[in-house]
């Protein structure tokens, strides 16, 4: 993805993230020949021990527009914006987002072309150790701006692994691992999820699925 680290490319100055190392890539198509890729950003790349923790997604177009070939979908690389970013502190400390999932409405209905991205934001440092909670955003203009970030888990820590998925009618549902923990009140590991109805834009309380 254009905006790594010494990228000469003619695409690099698309990017609007900050340059690191990357990991947890996921990605999505909708139904118009746009690709969108996520990810999270890790290391510095100026060498220090700070981990930025940002998240981002970039987009990848049809070149010949929504018509063109089928061929050449998702073949031109468009932009690419944070969509949260961490609080660049050493070895992982502070505010580190990471885990990222993504997904986009493909139902040809009202949210039709909405991008979800939903990822775990980690709390470190303390004798606690690290605490955790579910965020979510959505873009409503292929990919170019992204909503503020919404936090879903509410009152429920320690959780990782937020997964998506976009109903036929357009819900959306994001679905995330809960780890036993004296903070959480909880004696067990558990499944949990949010659900919108409004294209994302608003969500349910979690709620245990098992």
């Amino acid at each position: 993805v254009p905006g790594y680290q010494g990228d000469q490319s003619p695409y690099a100055a698309r990017a609007h993230v900050r340059t690191a190392d990357s990991g947890d890539p996921v990605l999505a198509w909708d139904n118009h020949g746009r690709l969108f890729a996520g990810s999270e950003s890790s290391s510095d790349p100026e060498g220090t021990a700070k981990t930025f923790g940002d998240v981002w997604v970039g987009t990848y177009e049809n070149p010949g527009g929504e018509n063109g070939a089928t061929a050449n979908d998702g073949k031109e690389f468009k932009t690419s914006v944070d969509v949260a970013e961490g609080s660049a502190a050493p070895n992982l400390l502070g505010k580190f987002h990471d885990k990222t999932s993504i997904e986009v409405d493909r139902t040809g209905g009202q949210c039709d072309g909405n991008v979800y991205f939903a990822w775990a934001r980690f709390t470190g440092g303390g004798s606690n150790g690290f605490n955790s909670s579910i965020y979510f955003v959505r873009s409503t203009d292929h990919g170019r701006t992204f909503s503020s970030p919404m936090k879903l888990s509410q009152t429920v820590h320690d959780i990782q692994f937020p997964d998506i998925a976009v109903t036929g009618d357009g819900h959306v549902y994001v679905t995330y691992r809960q780890f036993a923990d004296v903070r959480s009140n909880s004696n067990t590991d558990a499944i949990a999820y949010n659900a919108s109805t409004d294209c994302g834009a608003s969500f349910s309380a979690p709620k245990v699925v098992q």
